[in-house]
């Protein structure tokens, strides 16, 4: 059973790429792709729970523009 998906792609990139998940899944996008999550059920909740780094770069680098306006593609993560 497909409980949803995941949609990930970079700015400018050749393709998206969508990948089903079952229940129960851990999915890290790559870094600094956009995503879009679907709930791939009408009538069920999905749970979704998200972790950031985010606190702890902008108080090791303190550049605000940099963590969030960087866009790098690391293109070891694009496959």
């Amino acid at each position: 059973m497909v409980y949803g998906a995941t949609t990930v792609w970079h700015e400018g990139g050749p393709q998206q790429r969508t990948f089903e998940w079952p229940g129960r899944l851990a999915l890290s996008p790559p870094l600094n792709s956009w995503y879009q999550r679907f709930n791939g059920s009408g009538d069920q909740p999905v749970r979704y729970f998200a972790v950031t780094s985010a606190p702890l770069m902008i108080n090791l680098l303190h550049n605000v523009d940099f963590i969030f306006n960087c866009d790098f593609v690391f293109a070891e993560s694009v496959q």
